[in-house]
C-alpha cells in the first residue's frame, strides 16, 4: 500500500487520492457527525500499547522481522475506524465510491 501517494510519480494520481480521502472524511462527517471524526483522529494519540504488542507478537512469526511503522500506522487506522464507526475499509470505500457515482453530496 502507499502512503499519502509517496511510491507514485504521477501527480494525477497523488491528487487523486487525495481528493478521494477528502470524500471519504465528508462521508463520515455526514454520517457520524464532525464531533465522531475528531475522536476518531483524536483516538491515535491514545492508541493501545497492548494491541501493537499483540500484532507484532504476531506479525513476527510470520516475516521474522518487526512490522514497518507503515503496517503498524495501517493496522492502527483499520482498527480505529472499527472500532469507531464499526465499519470494514472494503465497506467505507464502497459505501464513498456509490455516493460519489449517485452523485449524493
Amino acid at each position: 500500500m502507499n502512503h499519502l501517494g509517496l511510491a507514485d510519480k504521477d501527480a494525477a494520481v497523488v491528487k487523486a487520492r487525495y481528493i478521494y480521502a477528502g470524500e471519504v472524511v465528508e462521508y463520515l462527517v455526514d454520517q457520524f457527525g464532525e464531533e465522531k471524526v475528531i475522536d476518531f483522529y483524536k483516538s491515535f494519540a491514545r492508541y493501545d500499547q497492548a494491541k501493537l504488542n499483540d500484532y507484532a507478537k504476531h506479525k513476527v512469526p510470520f516475516s521474522k522481522k518487526a512490522p514497518t511503522l507503515a503496517e503498524v500506522a495501517e493496522y492502527l487506522s483499520l482498527d480505529h475506524l472499527r472500532e469507531f464507526f464499526k465499519l470494514h475499509p472494503a465497506d467505507l470505500d464502497r459505501l464513498v465510491k456509490d455516493r460519489l457515482l449517485r452523485g449524493d453530496r
